[in-house]
């Protein structure tokens, strides 16, 4: 069974574990440095990018969880999630420019179907970033018209909208996809 931690200091904690619950996958929520060991893949949640960073500093996970993504450790950031993980974020590895709020503020918040790896999905946006370039390494997942709402470098998937808060797992399911192939690599 795959391990997934979910960072677990703000956000959209209890939607990600129920969906990956639905996979089948097992769940860790992680607090600590110590909640760090033996996970196949981290998800950063959404929730408020500046409230998690801090956090995940006071915390002591800020090095900890740098130390794994560099490693290989397959890693999804979710909205805020994505923010961290992009240029300029508190982890910085993926190779696009996301610019926080973009959309506007929560009153701006939709449900939309876009493009997931060429299938048709709902994508909950709530005061959804915005990829406003990509860089070479990545590979785009998924389109809402012309933005780019997903995508992939590497072991680091990035979506800027909420796949746990609508009841399709195909997003889920592709994650999990990553930890299993990427376990194999980082443990092995």
């Amino acid at each position: 069974m795959v391990t997934i931690g979910i960072l677990g200091l703000q956000g959209g904690v209890r939607e990600h574990a129920l969906a990956l619950a639905a996979c089948g996958a097992s769940v860790r929520v992680v607090k600590s440095p110590a909640d760090t060991s033996a996970m196949d893949g981290l998800i950063l949640p959404g929730g408020e990018s500046t409230a998690i960073s801090r956090l995940t500093r006071l915390a002591g996970l800020e090095a900890p969880l740098r130390r794994l993504i560099e490693r290989g450790l397959p890693v999804w950031g979710t909205c805020a999630g994505a923010i961290m993980l992009g240029l300029g974020g508190t982890f910085g590895c993926l190779e696009a420019e996301i610019v926080r709020n973009a959309y506007g503020p929560q009153l701006h918040s939709t449900i939309a179907h876009g493009d997931f790896i060429h299938r048709t999905i709902p994508m909950v946006f709530i005061r959804a970033p915005r990829i406003a370039r990509a860089g070479s390494k990545t590979v785009v997942l998924g389109r809402l018209g012309e933005e780019i709402v997903a995508l992939r470098e590497g072991a680091i998937l990035a979506t800027t909208f909420h796949p746990e808060l609508s009841r399709d797992l195909t997003v889920t399911r592709y994650f999990l996809d990553m930890a299993r192939e990427g376990a194999r690599r980082f443990y092995a």
